[in-house]
């Protein structure tokens, strides 16, 4: 029997990522993120597989989906507390 351990980064709603457009290999999403080096995540979906699908909006305003065969090298930048906006207190 083997036994294989898979790595997997998981971000929340708000989380504030750094990419680089070449790690795409559709060119319509190097067009997209051409001159961009932070999405953030606006919705997450788990699929099947355990794997999640990211859905982003890039500094642009251009939104688009990162699935898992696309994930991994990105990095973790912060998280943008939305908390805030709506009112929420900022804990110290």
């Amino acid at each position: 029997m083997k036994q294989t351990t898979i790595s997997v980064n998981v971000y929340e709603i708000g989380d504030i990522l750094k990419i680089n457009a070449k790690d795409f290999r559709l060119v319509a999403k190097q067009r997209d993120l051409d001159g961009c080096k932070r999405v953030m995540v606006i919705g997450a979906k788990q699929r099947l597989d355990k794997m999640y699908t990211y859905k982003v909006i890039t500094e642009k305003g251009v939104t688009l989906q990162l699935t898992p065969s696309e994930q991994g090298n990105e990095e973790y930048v912060g998280h943008v507390d939305l908390g805030l906006l709506m009112g929420g207190e900022r804990k110290a």
